[in-house]
């Protein structure tokens, strides 16, 4: 088998949170570290942030190759078999 680099597709995906408090870490200034301390109301908000129990995400994925970039192809769902080989099957169209 002669493989040559024309022959060659590479695809990724990345998943994204779309709330955007999933993993992120709060900082407090001294000023409102000192007000967090005395009750004060505000920033206790800005710890008290609710994050949801199953946060929305999308999947983004994407390929290249010899020929270029693919267009970015956005899941609004898990990826699955399904939904993987129906990707696969765009690249395979547009390449």
């Amino acid at each position: 088998m002669n493989i040559k680099g024309k022959d060659i597709f590479f695809t990724d995906e990345s998943q994204m949170d779309c709330n955007p408090f999933v993993n992120e870490h709060i900082r407090l200034s001294p000023e409102n570290i000192e007000k967090f301390k005395n009750g004060d109301i505000e920033a206790l908000n800005l710890v008290n942030k609710q994050a949801e129990n199953f946060p929305k995400k999308i999947l983004i994925a994407g390929g290249i190759s010899y020929y270029g970039l693919s267009d970015l192809i956005i899941v609004e769902e898990t990826m699955t078999d399904f939904t993987y080989g129906q990707t696969l099957l765009h690249y395979k169209k547009k390449f």
